[in-house]
């Protein structure tokens, strides 16, 4: 999208039928944070910055993982989501 990763970010979360409480409401950009787990069968979930134009989230669940990787470039923002299951 032609977003910046912010927009990208709360487009992404706010349209989620399920699982937005994996992701928190208030996004700092180019801060690393570890949120604390909403519910029983997760894990962790980690907010790593590479400067401010590339966000890695890991969502660490007792069934698998879930990465979500922002990009942003002159272009706008993509996102790309990898599962992986235990």
């Amino acid at each position: 999208t032609g977003d910046s990763i912010l927009e990208a970010y709360q487009h992404y979360r706010v349209g989620l039928v399920d699982g937005q409480q994996f992701l928190t409401k208030k996004l700092m950009i180019k801060t690393d944070m570890d949120m604390p787990c909403p519910s029983e069968g997760c894990v962790a979930i980690r907010y790593r910055w590479n400067g401010g134009q590339n966000l890695k989230i890991e969502q660490d669940f007792e069934g698998g993982e879930t990465h979500l990787q922002f990009r942003q470039n002159s272009d706008g923002t993509s996102l790309e989501i990898t599962k992986h299951l235990d």
